[in-house]
């Protein structure tokens, strides 16, 4: 279903108060005005809390269950040996996201982290799919879902925008940095890395979060201090 459709039928059940709803969101609305945007992040609500307690609707906190990732880190170490990808010293770059576009970092940004990692003789990489370009002085990668993990894993490091993609890697042993803009059409400006950080909703613990605020040079220079601590 289109979302325009979705966005129409969630907005028209919530009107006319129907015990079953036309569709289900496992958000509460999708626009700012409504009440349900503005808990997004409020006193530590987050986007796990919106899945389990609203869209999903559980009374409890259920059990996990872990995604399943490749077994065959045979094929993966040989596929980066082909690309000359060095284990422990390659770094995936993921500058895109499909929401919020208008509020991305600009290319500079990257085009400056990977110069700094190359000084730091890191490989680096960018994870590009359909028309995406990689960042000046990468390689263009497209890692399967089910790679992800065991390739961060023998890779060693990723630095990206907060997308669906990092709740995919969240549980790789890498070292991660990632990027929370402050605007978003999709929740209150300021409550990014409240209402999805990774490590906020306990999809992770060693993910170094960095914010960004439109300011180019103070995000550069955040991302840099945390490299360097590598």
């Amino acid at each position: 279903v289109p979302i325009p459709s979705v966005d129409a039928l969630s907005r028209f059940s919530e009107f006319m108060r129907q015990e079953e709803p036309l569709c289900r969101s496992f958000e509460k609305s999708d626009h700012l005005s409504f009440i349900g945007e503005q808990l997004k992040g409020y006193h530590g609500l987050s986007l796990m809390d919106f899945y389990l307690w609203y869209g999903f609707g559980f009374q409890n906190i259920p059990a996990r269950a872990d995604p399943q990732f490749s077994q065959d880190i045979e094929r993966i170490r040989d596929e980066m040996e082909e690309k000359g990808l060095p284990r422990g010293k390659t770094i995936l770059l993921s500058p895109y996201s499909t929401c919020s576009k208008e509020y991305l970092p600009p290319k500079e940004v990257w085009e400056e982290i990977t110069k700094h990692l190359k000084r730091r003789g890191y490989a680096v990489v960018t994870n590009c799919f359909g028309k995406e370009t990689p960042v000046k002085g990468t390689a263009s990668v497209s890692i399967a879902y089910t790679d992800l993990v065991p390739f961060l894993n023998e890779a060693g490091g990723f630095i990206g925008i907060r997308s669906g993609l990092c709740d995919i890697l969240s549980q790789s042993t890498c070292k991660k940095i990632i990027i929370y803009p402050e605007q978003s059409d999709f929740w209150p400006s300021g409550m990014s890395e409240h209402f999805t950080g990774l490590n906020k909703m306990g999809l992770t613990h060693n993910s170094m979060e960095v914010y960004y605020s439109q300011n180019i040079i103070t995000l550069i220079c955040d991302v840099l201090k945390k490299i360097n601590t590598w």
